[in-house]
């Protein structure tokens, strides 16, 4: 319940708990769909191609976002720079470079400041 709330709460995203609830309820429809006589063949048949329309849509979507889906931060280092930060392991930040597309792994130490940019 967390997720959903702090998602609507700080990015208003509030079409998360409407994917959720949506997500929730639809096994439970197509259960029903499925039980009703003269629908088995239709809905089997198309319960069978979902999984593949569903996969391809989703490396469709991951081919065309360019963005990360995490915030834009700048960092403040000896040289400071904006990033997204990918990885927070203890003692090191995984930093892929907004500019640049490359990463950089920084000790925590040599990090200043993380001040997350809005929606860039």
């Amino acid at each position: 319940m967390a997720f959903p709330v702090a998602h609507v709460l700080t990015y208003h995203r509030w079409w998360v708990p409407v994917g959720a609830v949506v997500l929730t309820g639809l096994p439970v429809v197509v259960e029903r769909l499925r039980r009703r006589p003269g629908l088995t063949g239709v809905v089997t048949f198309v319960l069978r191609r979902f999984g593949y329309v569903v996969g391809a849509v989703a490396l469709v979507v991951a081919a065309l976002v360019a963005t990360p889906w995490v915030p834009l931060e700048r960092i403040g280092t000896d040289e400071p720079f904006e990033g997204y930060v990918m990885e927070t392991s203890p003692g090191f930040l995984k930093v892929l470079g907004a500019q640049e597309r490359e990463f950089r792994i920084l000790r925590a130490e040599d990090v200043r400041s993380r001040t997350e940019l809005a929606d860039h």
